[in-house]
């Protein structure tokens, strides 16, 4: 993939302005890994570039968020309506982030999975950038994945 880190935190951020009307910041760097449950949404990337680009919330901040969207009380949301926001939440950043990569190419429908101590793996890629970002307190980040040749 051919996204650089400013565009990568542009598009995060204008996402979480635009469809959220939350502010998403950049911390410049990694950050520590947080306990608790964390919600993964995955969007596949294919034609003239092959990979993934993944987006990785705790879940009380996936809660936030749903909520947000959906304009209704954290409390009141299931547990699929808050991965089907995030689903949605990746969607766009795919969607926005295809736009800096070789065409033609397409993006998948989310793929989303939530656990305690997550970590995705998309076999036959190797991470490329991993960006953290802050926003109502919680951190979170997004990762870009690159299909290495032959996979």
């Amino acid at each position: 993939m051919q996204v650089t880190d400013n565009t990568v935190n542009q598009v995060v951020s204008e996402v979480f302005s635009t469809m959220l009307g939350m502010e998403a910041s950049p911390l410049g760097g990694h950050s520590v890994a947080h306990d608790g449950t964390w919600i993964a949404a995955c969007i596949h990337v294919t034609g003239a570039c092959a990979g993934s680009i993944v987006v990785q919330v705790p879940e009380p901040f996936g809660r936030k968020a749903a909520a947000a969207m959906f304009a209704a009380a954290p409390a009141s949301l299931s547990e699929a309506e808050v991965k089907d926001a995030m689903g949605e939440v990746a969607n766009m950043v795919a969607g926005a982030l295809r736009l800096a990569l070789p065409t033609p190419n397409t993006i998948s429908l989310p793929s989303v999975s939530e656990g305690k101590d997550l970590s995705v793996r998309v076999p036959g890629c190797e991470v490329v950038m991993e960006s953290w970002f802050t926003s109502e307190g919680a951190e979170f980040h997004v990762t870009l994945l690159n299909r290495l040749p032959g996979k």
